[in-house]
């Protein structure tokens, strides 16, 4: 992933944008750098959301949840991605490089798959980080309890991943 972090800064400071750039042949060059980093760094999330799965891991119940829901919504966040690389553009019902939110960018015209795409890439750090604000909370103190906390916030995840996908899809913004 720090590849391709490193191309997208790379790009932004050249003033280019990342994806699916095809005006010269270095953007062509940085684009395909990114796919094959991606294209790596997801066969080894495959690999470890399947080790998540099928190793005995030592670890508090809650937790283990936590990292196997969060991978394996990591990885339909990926797939919203193949859906982006497929379009070669991550609007819906229009070009891209519309008009934004501030920051994010985000499409405020038409639908926008890079959002469900974010919220399922960060699934992860959001439920891992839910487990620790509860080890330090205490809100939950029974195992039970916990790993509940854990589902509820990943069906809760999950809803919103779709939720937003679908609004991208009937090409409506985030704020219809």
């Amino acid at each position: 992933m720090l590849l391709e972090i490193i191309c997208i800064l790379a790009q932004a400071l050249r003033g280019q944008p990342s994806h699916f750039n095809i005006t010269s042949a270095f953007n062509i060059f940085i684009f395909n750098v990114m796919g094959l980093a991606i294209l790596i760094n997801t066969i080894l999330l495959v690999l470890l959301t399947v080790d998540f799965f099928v190793l005995p891991l030592e670890m508090p119940s809650d937790l283990r949840w936590a990292a196997r829901l969060g991978l394996v919504l990591m990885l339909l966040g990926s797939a919203e991605a193949g859906l982006m690389l497929g379009l070669q553009q991550h609007a819906v019902g229009q070009a891209d490089g519309g008009t934004g939110l501030p920051f994010l960018n985000w499409s405020t015209e038409g639908g926008d798959l890079r959002i469900a795409h974010f919220v399922g890439l960060h699934a992860l750090q959001i439920l891992i980080g839910l487990v620790w604000l509860n080890a330090y909370f205490q809100v939950f103190r029974s195992e039970i309890a916990k790993t509940s906390g854990v589902f509820f916030f990943g069906l809760l995840i999950l809803g919103v991943f779709v939720w937003t996908a679908w609004q991208a899809w009937m090409g409506r913004p985030l704020l219809s």
